[in-house]
């Protein structure tokens, strides 16, 4: 077992209290014990509430009062100055005045206090020492809890971004290749009556029959290929109509010019700035827009009710920043005297520059 500090200060008080009880007893004086009792019992109320450490005073004034009636009380102030130096009670020291004509008891007494004095600096080596491992242990905790909520996140992006090329496929065959194909099956069912030659014709319906289902099979595809429930505006609202506190939700501009990658963004953004204000505020109102301009989608959450003078930000939004920044945006918090405000700027790339992008990165 290793020994603690707060271990060696609690053996040397012993020590030094069972030297008093023997020359208690050697001297037949009653009133050592009194002195002792309460040496003892102010030691251990110190032991016990951390703010009575003042307490320690009191233990040089009785033992200087003590001193008159008792000459071995001389004793027990080393006692007391071995831990008022342990704990940094300086002042104690103004009581080797009474010992300047006895130079062999003030040499005890600064031994004792060097004593004390080393002690507490090697205690309080040990709090900083473990300071800083809590402070490592916390930041390690943090940089893991970080790691994960970012993996996870990275993967619905990447999921999202599989949802996004799919529609953009979807969306160039139905676009390009669809229309021309089922203009050529229309031209090619209107030329029909054009044909008279009967094994022209038989091989004209087989033609036309299999570009009829090769039609069907782009229809087909079409509809796997188009997302089902993929993040809009829609889903905004639907978090909003989730939240116990009413919300007032309003939103302007072209919703279908922002990329899903974009919706999902701020879908996490609304949802932690939500609960932001669930676990840190008492909020009359809470008020949401979303803002799409030519370039950018702005989302806005504002809420009363903050306590405090600053702004309560957790680290789920300090996390947030990462991801908004992450797709190119910005996220800021502001606080204007009890009204919180969590807003997030996301750049609208057009199709090319995000094909670009993909394409360096």
């Amino acid at each position: 077992m290793k020994f603690a500090p707060h271990h060696w200060l609690i053996i040397c008080k012993t020590l030094g209290f069972s030297l008093l009880f023997f020359f208690c007893i050697e001297a037949g004086e009653q009133v050592g014990f009194f002195l002792l009792l309460a040496l003892i019992t102010l030691f251990v109320l110190r032991q016990r509430v951390k703010k009575m450490e003042l307490t320690i005073f009191i233990d040089c004034l009785l033992c200087i009062s003590f001193i008159f009636w008792w000459e071995d009380a001389s004793y027990a102030l080393l006692i007391v100055m071995f831990e008022a130096l342990a704990k940094k009670q300086y002042l104690a020291l103004l009581t080797m005045v009474y010992f300047y004509t006895s130079p062999e008891f003030l040499l005890l007494y600064l031994l004792s206090g060097l004593g004390g004095y080393f002690l507490g600096c090697w205690a309080d080596e040990k709090e900083n020492d473990f300071q800083r491992r809590f402070e490592l242990r916390s930041q390690v905790y943090e940089l893991e809890s970080r790691s994960e909520e970012l993996t996870a996140a990275t993967i619905q992006d990447t999921r999202m971004a599989a949802v996004a090329e799919r529609a953009r496929i979807s969306r160039e065959i139905h676009d390009n290749a669809g229309h021309d194909i089922i203009a050529a099956y229309i031209s090619f069912q209107t030329l029909r009556g054009l044909v008279k030659d009967a094994e022209v014709l038989e091989m004209y319906d087989a033609t036309l029959e299999r570009l009829s289902g090769g039609v069907g099979k782009i229809r087909d595809i079409l509809h796997n290929l188009t997302p089902t429930g993929a993040p809009s505006i829609g889903q905004l609202e639907k978090i909003c109509d989730e939240f116990p506190l009413e919300i007032q939700f309003k939103y302007y501009g072209d919703m279908g010019n922002v990329p899903t990658y974009i919706w999902n963004t701020l879908a996490v953004c609304l949802k932690e700035s939500l609960t932001n204000v669930s676990r840190h505020a008492t909020s009359s109102y809470v008020k949401a827009v979303v803002d799409v301009s030519t370039h950018i989608i702005r989302l806005c959450v504002e809420n009363d009710g903050v306590v405090g003078s600053i702004a309560p930000v957790g680290r789920g939004l300090a996390n947030l920043r990462y991801r908004v920044h992450g797709v190119g945006g910005n996220l800021s918090v502001n606080q204007d005297g009890g009204v919180f405000k969590v807003i997030c700027v996301i750049p609208l790339l057009k199709e090319a520059e995000v094909n670009d992008q993909s394409t360096f990165s």
